[in-house]
């Protein structure tokens, strides 16, 4: 199973967060370059599975935009980050060198999310980013046999050995919409574009032509927003 080549320090991880801005103001035209890439010697041998995630909050008011290539200013938040709207996710379960992977979630996450159009420039000040590494990788055989709040889910459909179709929920996302198990297999047989019936035939009755393999994992989190970032510059 995938597995990072060393665990990650709590603040190694925010400094990915951090670091994230970067690579996606570098990509809206904007020179930025923060005091969190002082992380990337450290986690020059290290390789992971990761998810990096942006979330948008809502502004108090009006937001300006920015001049091309000019840093966005930062504006003040409606309601927090409770009731922050997903702006944009994607990861990998093959580890990679930790370095150039977080620069392509980063900006692959904001821009080619295929669910939303791509970040501006003038929405960067609204953003949060949460890096979310990846381990403790188990394959189960009862689809129950996880945790809420704990754990990750991931389904894979096979026919005749190969992948066909598959989908995942990092931990946060059943605790952030009050997902049961049932729930959370419901949301992704669909999100994987299969039905219900199809899941349930492979699980209660695998076979060549079409079973499910059920992995469980855990995620190592940190978060940081635009205004975390401009401290650290």
């Amino acid at each position: 199973m995938p597995s990072s080549s060393r665990p990650l320090s709590s603040g190694q991880i925010r400094s990915l967060a951090l670091l994230s801005f970067d690579h996606l103001l570098n990509h809206l035209g904007v020179a930025a370059r923060s005091q969190a890439r002082r992380v990337l010697p450290e986690l020059e041998d290290v390789s992971c599975a990761a998810f990096l995630t942006w979330e948008k909050c809502t502004p108090e008011g009006a937001v300006a935009s920015p001049a091309p290539g000019e840093l966005p200013k930062p504006v003040a938040r409606h309601g927090g980050w409770a009731r922050a709207a997903l702006r944009g996710c994607t990861g990998t379960f093959q580890p990679n060198p930790v370095g150039p992977l977080i620069r392509q979630l980063a900006i692959g996450s904001a821009v080619r999310d295929t669910r939303f159009p791509p970040v501006t420039l003038a929405e960067v000040p609204l953003l949060r980013a949460t890096v979310s590494i990846l381990h403790s990788f188990e394959p189960i055989t009862d689809k129950n046999d996880w945790q809420i709040g704990t754990h990750g889910i991931e389904i894979e459909f096979l026919r005749h050995g190969r992948r066909v179709a598959g989908a995942t929920f990092l931990p946060s996302v059943m605790v952030d919409h009050g997902f049961s198990h049932d729930d959370t297999f419901d949301y992704l047989v669909d999100k994987a574009g299969l039905r219900l019936a199809d899941f349930l035939e492979a699980y209660e009755h695998p076979s060549a032509a079409l079973s499910v393999v059920i992995t469980r994992y855990q995620t190592a989190t940190s978060s940081a927003d635009y205004a975390e970032w401009l401290e650290q510059c």
